[in-house]
């Protein structure tokens, strides 16, 4: 909304401008140009989608140089080519404010148009490319907010989950940002297979205090996977616990392909406890009692199942999750396996 009401005000300011010139067809047609063209940069939400706005501001800017009518709207494409406006990198809003400056140069010198009527454009070109950066930056401060506010929202249900089940929490981290609530909260900070080599947010956690439980990434070898371990450690925490969680083979029957070698193998190069995943692993209920078995016959640490009251009815992930019945069964069947391997429960 606040994007709106800046527009209408450069609209405003374009128009007086282009109220010194004579209404002609180039006139409206600079106006309707400009107006759509602002319209639709509106309507995109993606980065590349922007660049592409980007670009389509300054042609329209470049443009100007040689088509006086659109000079008096080309504050409206300076407030569109601010959008974003990163002070680290002004290179393509000063492109854009230097190629406006060529053309009221350029017709100032022409004699196309009136030094009032350049002069009120090139007043509010400078008011519209501020406008649109001040607009940014309050839109960054809102953003930050609203994750300020969303992380304390998750932190109070995390407290309250904890507080009524008197369980261990044991959750997801997906951002650096969120690393100082978890060490508050959580007990167990989980990194998913997708951010296994998320190098910053593994640096970070080596910085905490808390256990970190590390999942194999998609397509990850056994060296990538303990070299990941080896970042968190290198900072300090060494309460690391590995997760084979299956990884992405040529196989498309099972969610995963569970690899229960790297259970051994990492036994073998490693002093790190390892648990298996087979929820995640197999992506199949029926899958899950005989590879736990087998997890735990392979000298798994601990087991990670999803289990749900309701799988068939589940919001996510229900096809891979048992009944609590099905896991009482389970726990049963790994009690009377782990003797019969060495293993204790």
């Amino acid at each position: 909304m606040n994007r709106l009401f800046d527009k209408l005000i450069v609209l405003t300011c374009c128009l007086v401008g282009a109220s010194r010139l004579p209404v002609d067809a180039a006139l409206v047609a600079a106006l309707c140009l400009s107006v759509a063209l602002s319209a639709c940069v509106e309507t995109l939400r993606d980065s590349a989608q922007l660049r592409g706005s980007g670009i389509a501001s300054l042609a329209f800017i470049a443009a100007s140089i040689f088509v006086p009518a659109l000079v008096p709207f080309a504050p409206l494409a300076l407030y569109d080519a601010a959008r974003g406006f990163d002070r680290e990198s002004p290179s393509p809003l000063l492109g854009r404010s230097t190629l406006f400056m060529v053309a009221v140069a350029a017709h100032l010198c022409s004699g196309n148009l009136s030094a009032e009527t350049i002069a009120l454009s090139t007043v509010f070109a400078f008011a519209a490319t501020l406008l649109s950066v001040r607009t940014t930056q309050v839109e960054r401060e809102y953003a930050r907010n609203a994750t300020v506010h969303d992380n304390l929202q998750e932190r109070a249900l995390l407290l309250e989950a904890k507080k009524a089940t008197g369980l261990p929490i044991v959750t997801e981290i997906m951002s650096t940002d969120n690393v100082e609530m978890f060490e508050m909260c959580v007990d167990v900070i989980q990194v998913g297979a997708r951010n296994m080599q998320n190098f910053d947010l593994l640096k970070q956690l080596g910085k905490t205090s808390k256990p970190i439980l590390l999942k194999r990434g998609l397509s990850s070898t056994i060296e990538e996977w303990l070299m990941s371990a080896e970042y968190i450690m290198a900072g300090g925490n060494h309460r690391v616990i590995l997760c084979e969680r299956g990884i992405r083979t040529f196989e498309t029957y099972t969610r995963n392909t569970l690899d229960l070698s790297a259970v051994l193998a990492v036994k073998q190069l490693s002093h790190l406890p390892v648990v298996v995943d087979p929820s995640h692993a197999c992506g199949k209920a029926w899958m899950v009692e005989r590879m736990s078995l087998a997890a735990v016959a392979a000298g798994a640490d601990g087991l990670i199942i999803e289990v749900h009251n309701d799988p068939p009815h589940a919001l996510c992930d229900g096809a891979q999750s048992i009944t609590p019945a099905q896991f009482d069964t389970l726990m049963g069947r790994l009690t009377a396996l782990a003797p019969c391997v060495g293993r204790e429960l």
